[in-house]
Formats: C-alpha cells, sequence, structure tokens
C-alpha cells in the first residue's frame, strides 16, 4: 500500500474547501433537504472548529469502528459484524461515502501516522506471515506505540516527491525492495526514470483547492483555527516524519 501524504494542516483546510462547495454545489441544483435521519441534525458542523470537535468525537469513532469490523468473519467479530455480513459486500448507508459523513474526516484524514499504524496491522493480520514482528504495531487499534523499524506493507510517498525525478525513482525503488523481500525473492527490480517521464514530472501540479465559494463567513476558517489545527496535528505529524526517515525520506512537512 502506498500512503502520499502531506502537510496535514493543508489537508484539513482543503478538504474542508472541498467539502463545502461540493455541497453548495448541490444546493445549486436543487438539493435543499438534508438527510437528518441518516446524518443527524449535528451535520454539517458550522465551522471547521465544530468539525474537528465532531470528528473526534465518540459517536465518529464508533461509526469507524463498525465500519472497519464490517466484513470481519472470525469468531471474535462482534454481534454487528455478524450481521452486517450478510450484506453481500454492499456497505450500509450509514457507511457511505465516510461513516458519519464526509467532514468526520476533518481530524482524521491529516492524521496520518495513525492511518498508517491501522492500515500496517490490517496489512499484517492479513497478509503477514507473523504480524507479531512488526515492532510498533499493536493488536488492538487503539493501543501503539512508535515504530522503531520501517513499514513493512505500507510505503509512504510525500507528495513533492512526485514532480522530483531524483526522489521518485528512490521511493519506488525501495517500495519494489520491500515487495521482493516479502515475497521471498531473491532477485531485485530497479526502476529508471525515462527523460521523457522525467520531464512530464515537471508538469505535476497540487490542487491546493478552490476559495470558498459560500457567503457565509464562519465556513471561512480563522487564524486562530489554523492554529489549533496546527496544534492538533503536531504529535501525529512528528511520528509521521518518524516513519518517513525510518523510510528513508529525508524530506519535512
Amino acid at each position: 500500500l502506498v500512503a502520499c501524504v502531506r502537510n496535514p494542516v493543508d489537508q484539513a483546510l482543503s478538504w474542508w474547501s472541498y467539502e463545502n462547495n461540493a455541497m453548495q454545489w448541490g444546493h445549486s441544483m436543487g438539493l435543499t433537504q438534508w438527510n437528518t435521519q441518516l446524518r443527524t441534525t449535528a451535520y454539517p458542523p458550522p465551522t471547521i472548529s465544530n468539525a474537528l470537535e465532531f470528528s473526534r468525537s465518540d459517536k465518529v469513532q464508533q461509526h469507524y469502528d463498525d465500519a472497519e469490523d464490517l466484513m470481519r468473519t472470525t469468531s471474535s467479530s462482534s454481534s454487528s459484524s455478524s450481521k452486517l455480513c450478510n450484506l453481500n459486500y454492499y456497505a450500509p448507508d450509514w457507511a457511505i461515502t465516510w461513516p458519519a459523513g464526509q467532514l468526520s474526516g476533518i481530524g482524521r484524514n491529516g492524521c496520518f501516522a495513525e492511518n498508517i499504524r491501522r492500515y500496517e496491522r490490517v496489512f499484517s493480520e492479513t497478509f503477514g506471515r507473523d504480524s507479531s514482528s512488526i515492532v510498533g504495531i499493536s493488536s488492538s487499534s487503539t493501543t501503539t506505540t512508535p515504530l522503531k523499524s520501517s513499514l513493512k506493507f505500507v510505503t509512504i510517498l510525500p507528495l513533492d516527491v512526485l514532480k522530483r525525478s531524483d526522489l521518485l525513482g528512490p521511493a519506488l525503488n525501495r517500495l519494489l525492495d520491500g515487495i521482493s523481500k516479502r515475497a521471498g525473492c531473491t532477485n531485485s527490480t530497479t526502476i529508471a526514470l525515462s527523460q521523457q517521464q522525467q520531464h512530464h514530472l515537471l508538469g505535476i501540479r497540487r490542487n491546493v483547492g478552490q476559495k470558498m465559494i459560500s457567503n457565509n463567513t464562519a465556513l471561512i476558517p480563522t487564524a486562530e483555527e489554523k492554529s489549533m489545527l496546527q496544534q492538533f496535528f503536531a504529535d501525529d505529524t512528528r511520528e509521521l516524519e518518524n516513519m518517513m526517515l525510518l523510510g528513508g525520506h529525508t524530506t519535512t512537512l
């Protein structure tokens, strides 16, 4: 699994702007009635501060736990997951498209280290020959320790690397090397970017997001709210940069 990462504050601000503009677009087409039975009257959160608080609430956490448990069929699965596993792989309405709604991701999809630990754990449990050998990965999704060795199933790729051939080539080769080691292969494969490919990389531009199209000034994040996001993501960012260092990246977020 390749996890593309960026500055988490930029991610949260971009996600906030994108989703609110999408709702404004829907409203302009006449979609003016909310499904409060599905999303409750608390959605959408009126400010990014409210969205951050909402995204880390017990209610949203329970939604995410239930969503991860949807397809578990082991004897240890919960009664709720046992019922949901009879849905022929169709996700229930409450889990579409994000559990508790897209804006529940404000305080979650920028927690890259937390999410990477989770995916490393899930991939280890599913595909690992000896899941207990992965340092820093607990059997619980809520109990973790900092990684002391590189990840085995997740490769971190900072978005800034995508347009730099001197960094992208080595990153892709580390990815192939990790796959070969897990498969027990002795032959190594290397990637050499051609001049044409390197030229195409120069054209890569990050979508920084559109400005808010709503006239509601409360939706525009304030300097205080941006500072709040910076503090919220600080610990996760430090852990992510440590993961990146262990994975061979020298760049920071």
